[in-house]
């Protein structure tokens, strides 16, 4: 594993990614309920999926941006070689 994945596995376990993205797919799903609109506690999920979108999202990005690196850097090696 490399430094720059061991650094996100690292973010990811700091951060409680996996906890925090189960919640956020659990409030998700509670959205497609039918009624949920209907529902005065529908603006408490909202209120709820921001936040964690708001973290899991660019965690997300970064991790994409560190795979892509990563395949960058291994088709250079390739190159070099």
């Amino acid at each position: 594993m490399s430094t720059g994945n061991q650094r996100l596995a690292h973010l990811r376990d700091s951060l409680y990614v996996a906890t925090k993205r189960a919640e956020r797919d659990k409030l998700t799903a509670a959205m497609g309920e039918p009624n949920f609109w209907d529902n005065s506690k529908s603006q408490q999920v909202i209120q709820k999926i921001k936040p964690l979108n708001g973290l899991i999202n660019p965690y997300d990005d970064l991790d994409t941006a560190l795979q892509d690196l990563c395949a960058l850097a291994e088709l250079s090696e390739e190159e070099a070689a």
